[in-house]
């Protein structure tokens, strides 16, 4: 066969597949068209042409295979092709891809090529990409078991970092590969990035998209446990990620900060738009035990919105680390509707370290999020500042104030708590010592947040983010049944008792209202005890009544409501007085100084008015007082006493023909 016949062979083959499917299986040798004769992947790739889709059978693809590896073998990966889409998940006898189903057909790119279940001699890097769109993709593959462990002396290269996936290169302009329904397991590398590497630096650009991702058991020597994603000096990695999940990752065998993500930006940017997300278990052995923003003389400022982070644990920073330092230096995110549960730092910073300098910027924004039970094992459970200022808005803490949420190594800076919030409240988590962060229907986290600042319409379950009248905080929206919410609530005087109605929206879980009244808006006594009518999507009506031990005497009455959670809530202040039938009149204080104040009520309108004499103990009298035309109600009169002698003396008061004496004393100078 000559030369030139091959060539054009080869050629059409090219053709024939560009826009088309190749079907390919762990040991196809055939041409790919039909699930009947499927291609080998190594193959299927080497052919594939912009636009092509290469369909994955389940099963487990190696790059290569051997049996006594050398390096060239842990040197093979698989390498994409531009434009071109890898999808997993296909049983054999599809015919459109929207049929497979990559949960049941489980599809695996593994780099343990010589298949002896330990990490030595895998693959250094399972997959490589480099000059790709976002046309290019991965989607519903495992990948699995690189080691990047080469003994190479440059950190950043394809053998020592990525054991998963190394993406981009040395100043290559652009890498950036979609990336959805794919799991990231067991990976290693001994540089950065056990997962992943997207390497953008001198003027490059790496940008992936992750969708529906997961990243479990990575793990580095250095930095970036799962991911590392490096923007520095000049380049740009501003990746975005949505509804992903990083879970037990970590970073540092030597010593290395973020076990989930390292987001590099020295002299460059790494400003990642982050969605959805949870980080749980990440484990750093110095700094940021999911997530370090490095800004030195360049930016790292992510927007993180819906995530949570659980039970992250690092030397400083258990969650978040920020770097902004050195001339132009920034790294001040914006973080909203995030919940923090259970972040250990075991020097300072249970949630984030932000460390900030006079030439820099690191100013966290933190808005409708929660902070519960993190722990700086030496100070500071929530923040440890360097410099930093962080913002809170809206946001449930577990602390007493604002001061107690941090310690501090200069005072250059503050934490800043704006409106909105809420000090010293447990969030009623479902059950969060097992991880389920969502909120009970009691929780004070409800109905409280700011709207404007959540610009997306699901919460990390995927739910509607606003489900009752405004925003809940952090990352779950409440889905269950309407928690029982009072509409109106006040009270009416009779001519012998006091009524005190309600009426509730609906009822969920209540259990009834305890009524209470005070005599000085302060301290407040319980009266009466109204059992619930039910759970109830409809308004339902209440009514007591009240004696009060004093006609004439104002009352504040409000309702603590009582739910099945052991839960309360305090409702309504509403004030009422039974009118009496006669004057009363009432003298304070007593020691009086220098003013003696009377106060008088009439039942009813008296145009004759009253008058006041003021009598020391023999009868004498030193001051008389004429008041004409009393409106019904109080009246109230200031005395001066200031003259009368030191010891007890007495006021006459005559009112509608009643006559009224009250003794009190003037105090001794």
């Amino acid at each position: 066969m000559s030369q030139k016949f091959v060539a054009t062979l080869f050629l059409c083959c090219l053709v024939s597949f560009m826009g088309a499917q190749i079907r390919v299986s762990p040991n196809g040798n055939g041409n790919g068209k039909t699930w009947s004769q499927t291609m080998n992947l190594g193959d299927a790739l080497k052919i594939a042409n912009s636009g092509t889709e290469i369909w994955l059978i389940k099963g487990t693809y190696y790059p290569t295979t051997c049996t006594q590896c050398s390096d060239s073998d842990r040197m093979r990966t698989f390498a994409l092709p531009n434009s071109v889409k890898l999808l997993g998940g296909f049983g054999g006898n599809e015919t459109n891809s929207s049929q497979r189903n990559w949960n049941l057909n489980k599809t695996i790119l593994s780099g343990d090529i010589d298949q002896d279940g330990t990490p030595e001699n895998n693959s250094y890097s399972v997959v490589f990409s480099e000059n790709v769109n976002e046309s290019t993709e991965l989607n519903g593959l495992i990948i699995r078991d690189g080691n990047a462990d080469s003994d190479n002396p440059v950190l950043e290269m394809p053998s020592r970092s990525g054991g998963g996936w190394y993406n981009g290169g040395l100043g290559t302009p652009m890498s950036n590969p979609t990336i959805k329904n794919c799991i990231f397991e067991n990976n290693r590398a001994s540089g950065f990035g056990g997962a992943m590497y997207n390497m953008a630096s001198l003027e490059g650009q790496a940008n992936p998209n992750y969708e529906n991702c997961i990243f479990r058991n990575n793990q580095s020597q250095y930095d970036g446990g799962s991911i590392y994603n490096n923007g520095s000096f000049g380049g740009e990695s501003n990746y975005t990620m949505t509804h992903c999940r990083f879970e037990d990752n970590f970073a540092g065998w030597e010593v290395g900060g973020a076990a989930a993500l390292f987001n590099n930006g020295i002299e460059g940017t790494c400003s990642p738009i982050i969605t959805n997300c949870r980080f749980i278990r990440q484990k750093a052995t110095l700094h940021g035990g999911a997530i370090y923003n490095h800004g030195k003389g360049g930016e790292s400022s992510p927007v993180i919105t819906n995530c949570v982070f659980y039970q992250n644990e690092a030397i400083q920073a258990g969650a978040i680390y920020n770097l902004g330092v050195f001339p132009g230096g920034k790294s001040s995110p914006v973080i909203t509707n995030c919940t923090f549960y259970g972040n250990v730092a075991y020097d300072f910073g249970g949630v984030s370290t932000v460390n900030g300098d006079v030439n820099g910027e690191s100013k966290p924004f933190f808005r409708n999020c929660i902070f519960s039970e993190n722990e700086g094992r030496v100070k500071g459970d929530i923040f440890y500042k360097i410099n930093g200022h962080p913002t809170l808005e809206y946001c449930l803490v577990d602390e007493s104030s604002c001061e107690n949420m941090y310690s501090a190594l200069s005072n250059l800076s503050e934490v800043t708590c704006g409106d909105g919030v809420l000090y010293n409240m447990p969030p009623k988590f479902v059950d969060a010592a097992n991880g389920d962060l969502r909120l009970k229907h009691s929780s004070a986290a409800l109905d409280v947040g700011q709207d404007s600042f959540n610009l997306f319409f699901d919460d990390v379950d995927g739910s509607p983010r606003i489900l009752l009248n405004q925003i809940d905080l952090g990352a779950f929206e409440y889905t269950g049944p309407r928690p029982t919410r009072i509409d109106t609530f006040h009270t009416d005087s009779y001519q012998d008792f006091i009524s005190i109605s309600w009426v509730t929206f609906n009822e969920f879980k209540n259990v009834g209202f305890e009524i209470q009244r005070s005599r000085d808006s302060v301290d407040y006594e319980p009266i009466g005890w109204i059992p619930s009518q039910g759970n109830s999507a409809q308004r339902q009506f209440y009514q007591a009544w009240d004696t009060p031990p004093q006609r004439g005497e104002v009352y504040t009455y409000r309702l603590q409501r009582f739910d099945t959670d052991d839960c309360f809530e305090f409702y309504g202040k509403d004030t009422a007085f039974i009118k009496p039938d006669q004057i009363i009149v009432k003298l304070f204080p007593s020691p009086a100084e220098d003013v003696a104040i009377l106060k008088v009520f009439f039942p009813r309108p008296d145009a004759n008015g009253l008058q006041i004499y003021l009598t020391n103990v023999l009868g004498q009298t030193v001051l008389v007082r004429e008041d004409m035309g009393q409106s019904e109600g109080w009246s109230i009169y200031d005395l001066d006493v200031s003259e009368m002698a030191t010891g007890i003396n007495y006021i006459t008061v005559f009112a509608n023909k009643e006559k009224h004496v009250l003794s009190f004393m003037k105090a001794y100078h």
